[in-house]
């Protein structure tokens, strides 16, 4: 009777183990597809990432460009028909606290 009962818990645990492996190799192959999809945004990322900070740059480069102080000077002298004020038209006002 006891052999009868261990050949049976011995038989349950063989049919146990044999579904676990299935389950564990879909496990496997479930995070693996996961891990290939995770590695291709990050790419993505990687790339979208690239682009954006030669675009940075390109603006950094524009707006040293767009406030030089030659080119303000020059247009205002040349499209605006500004000058530079004599000392005559400056007034100094100070303002009391």
């Amino acid at each position: 009777m006891v052999l009868k009962k261990e050949k049976k818990v011995s038989r349950v645990s063989i049919y146990f183990i044999a579904l676990l492996i299935p389950s564990f190799l879909c496990l496997d192959s479930m995070q693996s597809l996961k891990y290939v999809s995770i590695q291709r945004e990050i790419r993505e990322l990687e790339k979208t990432e690239a682009k954006l900070i030669e675009k940075n740059k390109t603006l950094i480069a524009d707006i040293s460009n767009l406030s030089s102080t030659s080119r303000i000077e020059a247009i205002a002298v040349n499209e605006l028909a500004m000058r530079k004020a004599t000392s005559s038209e400056i007034m100094r006002v100070e303002v009391g606290r």
